[in-house]
């Protein structure tokens, strides 16, 4: 028998790697009446398909389920139906894509009955207008989804008209969510159109667009909520149009209002990847109500040193955030106001935005962006420059907030030294939170940026040798993980600047199969899926 070898199969963890060897089923279409779909088969996910009122979609622990990347496969639980997507730590849900790239499929959208500031009471989903949502129904409930974590999702409709993640359109507060992640999206993580539904424990990693997006009189609370924005080295989302009559149009330059029934074609229009990590608006015309209004809580924001900044509010919004720790690393603005005065119909700082126990960290081009400089817009300023502080260390990233003043205020997302605070770990996808500008504390236990001195260039396998291209030297560690995330091989090594060759010896028992490997340096992570099989080089 031929020693196996590990061959590289491409770069980026896929979810749901153990379900590999299931048989495949399909859903598609309208499911109208109770349907169960078991961990036993992966479930492609065929076209725009939806549960419909008063059908009941159950979703067993550990399921995989697929988004046909060629159908742009999504999911939608329109009003009236429910989905009992209940995962759990051991046993999450995983959703993702037949394609591993951005905009591999729909994402999960859910349509309930709660109240929107839209013209009327039933709005179309605004990328697919068929698709209504929306009432007086406040305390609708749409199901339950724990522990559920989405990659790989998101694309243009047409312009300005996308899916995401999870998009929640009128979600009522009866319904029940928590520990979701949403990984690798075409556009946003998660964004509520209206609604009351309450959420907890959400993170969202790697978007080409913002975080959390928040329209149209969104009311819920929200508490213990991470955003890392997209990696410097991720794939950039782009955009190709066709106006109606023909003309190419690169988005958004040259398109005009005229031209936005022209249809989405194919990527060419490069953007930042991570946009805003939090973005609201609420409705451009004022006086519609209910005003957007969330209240949220315990919420870290970390930039990746090319988006547009850590938070937007624009377009009459408003809503109370407390205990936040915003962490900057570009030139971009800490906080951004639109058009706060009160002619222009946008926000009012009297009350309607507050911004509690807030604090900045690393470097920011201004602590805030606020176009109007009128009396309105400097009292908005100086009303949150009175409740937003900095922290003391510039460098400061780590989530365990050993600075004193944070402790003593509980802001951001994790708190303590502890493990057990770490409630992202276990269930979220294979090294997307992992030590991402601080997320995960150094082995040294120093609460301080793990600050990246080198980038790797390249990533593969000869033989049993990882090969990696450093741009400098630098301490990285390297770790090998079975399907079931057991470190099998790994530990500290020095690089040098240029090639390197990694001899790893835990890996000589192993069978063949698929596996995966992490090289972290500094604050940055590196992923590859490898499949180790006889004869392979």
């Amino acid at each position: 028998m031929k020693t196996p070898h590990l061959l590289l199969a491409c770069v980026g963890l896929a979810a749901g790697l153990a379900s590999a060897d299931l048989p495949n089923d399909t859903i598609q279409g309208h499911i109208t009446a109770d349907k169960t779909l078991d961990a036993d088969h992966v479930w492609i996910i065929k076209g725009r398909t939806t549960v419909d009122s008063p059908a009941v979609l159950t979703i067993a622990p550990g399921t995989t389920l697929k988004g046909q990347y060629s159908s742009q496969g999504t999911l939608a639980i329109k009003p009236g139906a429910k989905i009992m997507a209940m995962g759990t730590k051991e046993k999450p849900i995983n959703f993702t894509s037949t394609e591993e790239k951005r905009g591999g499929w729909g994402g999960v959208v859910i349509l309930g009955r709660a109240p929107t500031n839209e013209a009327t009471k039933a709005a179309g989903f605004e990328a697919v207008p068929e698709w209504s949502y929306g009432g007086d129904k406040p305390h609708d409930s749409s199901g339950i989804l724990t522990y559920v974590t989405i990659n790989w999702p998101g694309f243009a409709v047409e312009v300005d008209k996308e899916l995401n993640g999870f998009t929640f359109c009128g979600v009522g507060d009866k319904t029940v969510m928590h520990h979701l992640q949403s990984n690798n999206g075409d556009d946003d993580a998660f964004e509520w159109f209206g609604g009351t539904v309450n959420s907890d424990h959400f993170v969202a990693t790697n978007e080409t667009d913002d975080g959390f997006d928040m329209d149209n009189g969104y009311s819920g609370t929200a508490d213990y909520m991470i955003l890392v924005q997209g990696k410097l080295d991720a794939q950039k989302r782009h955009y190709y149009f066709y106006a109606s009559n023909g003309d190419t149009l690169k988005y958004p330059s040259d398109f005009p209002d005229t031209a936005k029934a022209g249809k989405y074609h194919d990527t060419t229009y490069t953007e930042n990847v991570g946009d805003n990590g939090i973005e609201a608006s609420s409705n451009p015309t004022a006086g519609k109500l209910p005003q957007l209004d969330p209240h949220w809580s315990h919420v870290t924001i970390i930039d990746n040193g090319v988006s547009k900044g850590n938070a937007q509010f624009k377009e009459n919004s408003g809503g109370h955030f407390d205990r936040m720790l915003l962490v900057g690393d570009s030139s971009a603005w800490a906080v951004s106001m639109l058009d706060v005065g009160s002619a222009n119909n946008y926000i009012d700082p009297a009350g309607k935005l507050e911004l509690k126990r807030t604090y900045l960290a690393g470097t920011f081009k201004t602590k805030w962006n606020i176009v109007d400089t009128s009396v309105v817009g400097k009292a908005a300023k100086a009303i949150l420059d009175s409740t937003v502080k900095m922290v003391d260390s510039a460098l400061y990233k780590d989530l365990g907030l050993a600075a004193a003043k944070l402790k003593t205020d509980s802001v951001g997302a994790v708190q303590g030294d502890d493990s057990s605070k770490f409630w992202y770990k276990g269930w979220t996808l294979p090294g997307t939170v992992m030590y991402a500008k601080g997320l995960d504390r150094p082995a040294s236990g120093l609460a301080r940026a793990r600050t990246a001195v080198a980038a790797i260039t390249s990533l593969r396998l000869v033989d049993r040798l990882l090969v990696l291209d450093a741009s400098a030297a630098a301490v990285a560690q390297v770790r090998v993980l079975d399907l079931s995330g057991r470190v099998i091989a790994g530990g500290d090594v020095g690089l040098r600047a240029g090639r390197n060759s990694l001899l790893l010896p835990g890996l000589k028992a192993v069978g063949n199969g698929l596996y995966f490997v992490t090289v972290t340096v500094g604050n940055l992570s590196y992923s590859a899926k490898l499949l180790a099989a006889e004869g392979a080089h």
